[in-house]
């Protein structure tokens, strides 16, 4: 059995030469497919949190590269921070916490860090931050200002 491909007058021959059609869809298909693999590498890349270090050491909160105990710790609102907490006080656990936010981490050992994403509310004010077990001399204030 053999097939007729005869030309047509009202067909132009990219449509009824299969060589063409495949070829054709074969080009659709790889542009597509390079569309879906580059278009994750061309978008623009998520902006990263700030991050603010936050320093455990002798009994009071710094930030790091800061002499000053318990800072008050700024923030703009709706931003989202990073808080990296590192405790070098020798022989003690720390947390942190924003009680207001329902934000913490707890139970720090010596030596170590850890991190808390926070997205900080729209509404501007101030909320205290504390550490849970030393309260009384672990705490500060934290800021949030206008995002403008």
């Amino acid at each position: 059995m053999s097939i007729n491909h005869k030309r047509s007058p009202e067909r132009p021959a990219w449509l009824w030469e299969p060589a063409v059609r495949i070829a054709g869809l074969l080009l659709v298909g790889f542009a597509l497919a390079s569309g879906v693999v580059l278009w994750p590498l061309a978008a623009e890349p998520a902006a990263s949190p700030r991050e603010i270090v936050v320093v455990a050491r002798d009994m009071a909160f710094y930030l790091q590269g800061s002499a000053a105990p318990n800072p008050v710790l700024t923030l703009r609102a709706g931003e989202t921070v990073r808080v990296i907490l590192r405790n070098e006080d020798k022989g003690f656990m720390h947390s942190f916490e924003i009680g207001a936010w329902g934000k913490t981490v707890l139970n720090l050992k010596a030596g170590r860090s850890t991190s808390v994403l926070i997205e900080v509310p729209n509404q501007p004010g101030q909320h205290e931050y504390t550490c849970r077990p030393h309260a009384a001399m672990m705490k500060g204030v934290v800021d949030v200002v206008s995002a403008n």
